[in-house]
């Protein structure tokens, strides 16, 4: 079973674990694997594609490619997130500026460097 955990605010380790502890004594969950199973609980990595609102709010100034809808642009921009107010994210990829709505927004990953 693999469960990841994301917040407004994000997470810490303590409520990772104790989550954990949570579903290790949850009699629907040993009652469903009665022979045992695996369990990870892990919150959202670098990797982890971004789809919510506080997700973006969150994180601001950050390096990202934004996959997107919007008919008139790249289907992805790769750039920094500047700014998310009022369901509109506004990215700076080059000389450029890109207002993309929210509901336009596939996902967000970060650019590892």
């Amino acid at each position: 079973i693999k469960e990841t955990i994301d917040t407004r605010r994000g997470i810490t380790m303590e409520e990772i674990n104790l989550m954990t502890k949570h579903i290790k004594k949850s009699d629907r969950i040993n009652n469903l694997f009665r022979n045992g199973y695996g369990l990870e609980v892990t919150s959202t990595g670098l990797d982890y594609p971004l789809t919510k609102e506080y997700q973006f709010q969150r994180n601001i100034v950050n390096g990202m490619i934004i996959k997107h809808t919007v008919l008139e642009i790249s289907n992805t921009i790769e750039g920094v997130l500047k700014d998310f107010k009022e369901g509109v994210l506004v990215v700076e990829s080059g000389d450029h500026f890109y207002n993309i709505l929210f509901p336009d927004i596939i996902e967000g990953k970060f650019i590892l460097q």
